[in-house]
């Protein structure tokens, strides 16, 4: 397993609490955008070595983003591959939410939970906070639940009931629109442990700056201290596409 993170910047906001209710003040970009590039890099170079992780993995496969906004100011954006090899079913809901080609989208809607060092949750597209979540086929669906290894960058659906029988016992392949990007290498752990719809190709470092953020615990949820939105999101031209040699020659 990796070493835990040394983020080469850090978007913070200034917070305050008030019965429990962390309420943000201030947002500041505290590093310039050599220290973006430097924790980039650092982010790479911890899964070049793992044949699960290094992506694209077919550049077959389409590639979609999400443009992200902290408190109101642009933090980056964050490009995935979208898994079709592995679940085409989830994977054509997944697409079809980033790039807004039918009624749903995720644009506008709220990074809704994170926890440091592990993940960092959205895609409640009726709710927009975790309790809610829609599909291109009409609701809940089921997708399909591989052995495919998840680790850092991975992007899976949530079960749309995390608190039931069936997802303790480990079947979450009942799923919506909600989704969760790994934070963490554990990739044997994790398999077989949900849906896994695509993989972080760039904007790992902005998910990180989501997660320097802070959260107030409540009932096993972690409500953010700031607002942090899905501003934009589409598919990335073919032309502009992250390409398997670009990827290995930025790790080296």
């Amino acid at each position: 397993m990796s070493a835990a993170f040394s983020p080469s910047r850090v978007l913070r906001a200034e917070s305050e609490s008030l019965d429990g209710v962390t309420i943000e003040t201030k947002f500041d970009h505290k590093y310039d955008n050599a220290g973006v590039e430097t924790l980039a890099a650092e982010l790479q170079q911890r899964r070049k070595d793992d044949p699960y992780l290094i992506a694209p993995n077919k550049d077959a496969n389409s590639q979609v983003y999400f443009d992200i906004d902290i408190a109101g100011k642009s933090a980056g954006r964050v490009v995935m591959e979208v898994r079709e090899d592995i679940s085409p079913k989830a994977a054509e809901n997944f697409k079809a939410l980033a790039t807004g080609s039918g009624k749903l989208s995720y644009k506008g809607t709220n990074i809704y939970e994170w926890f440091s060092g592990y993940y960092v949750n959205g895609g409640d597209v009726t709710n927009n906070n975790g309790t809610g979540g829609d599909s291109i086929y009409g609701g809940d669906f089921v997708g399909e639940q591989t052995d495919a290894p998840m680790g850092l960058g991975s992007v899976h659906m949530l079960a749309s009931k995390m608190d039931s029988t069936e997802v303790m016992l480990g079947k979450r392949d009942l799923i919506n629109s909600k989704f969760s990007i790994l934070m963490i290498d554990l990739p044997s752990v994790m398999a077989g442990q949900g849906v896994l719809v695509g993989q972080v190709l760039k904007g790992l470092e902005v998910l990180e700056d989501v997660q320097a953020n802070p959260v107030t615990q409540s009932n096993n949820f972690f409500k953010p201290g700031v607002e942090v939105t899905i501003s934009a999101c589409g598919e990335v031209p073919a032309a502009e596409k992250v390409k398997q040699d670009d990827f290995k020659d930025k790790a080296e």
